[in-house]
């Protein structure tokens, strides 16, 4: 049966975040079995900028998904931690989702002359495939550890009351339907489970 309700809505909005999160985690964690080698430079790069899309999109939650993530974040981290979280945002508003900061990306504009004679005009781009390793594993280790946060503080008690809108017949239950939304050749479903014999009524 698929529920529906406001408590519906809210731990659907939070397991769509915690999903953005372990993607962020997966993507880091395949960048670290590559080799840092010329070889893999365009995987890394893409693997790192996959993990800071997905991390940016849950705090960019307050405009879509409507959950105050960032309040979240304020709220239940050290000041280290939110120093990390705002590195990874400088990374995506400077680097990934935008190209404002000089820091991640250098352009460089020669001309070359032979006795005096312009001959070549160069323009070189240099583009960090990625931060450095000592940041790549603490920004997996924020996101594994901002994960079991958002689980124990977000997921479960949200989960407790989509089971007392259950008992109080606040949140409705209908048949699924047949037809999915999409095919599932390239769709991928994070399922959670919470076991309602363990869950509080």
């Amino acid at each position: 049966m698929i529920l529906t309700g406001t408590a519906v809505t809210q731990l659907e909005r939070w397991a769509s975040l915690w999903a953005d999160l372990q993607h962020a985690d997966i993507a880091l964690y395949e960048r670290a079995q590559m080799e840092p080698i010329p070889a893999t430079i365009f995987q890394r790069r893409a693997l790192w900028e996959s993990a800071v899309i997905a991390y940016g999109r849950a705090t960019q939650s307050e405009r879509g998904r409507k959950v105050g993530f960032q309040t979240f974040v304020t709220e239940t981290l050290t000041p280290g931690q939110i120093a990390t979280h705002e590195r990874i945002m400088d990374w995506r508003h400077g680097h990934v989702a935008h190209r404002r900061d000089d820091e991640f990306e250098e352009v460089c504009t020669e001309i070359v002359l032979r006795d005096g004679v312009p001959t070549e005009l160069r323009v070189g781009v240099g583009i960090d495939a990625g931060a450095s390793q000592d940041f790549v594993e603490e920004f997996q280790a924020h996101v594994f550890m901002l994960r079991n946060h958002v689980w124990e503080k977000k997921l479960a008690p949200n989960v407790q009351s989509v089971v007392t809108g259950m008992n109080q017949c606040t949140v409705s239950a209908e048949a699924p339907s047949d037809e999915s939304p999409r095919p599932g050749d390239d769709r991928y479903t994070v399922t959670m489970k919470w076991d309602l014999d363990a869950t509080p009524r």
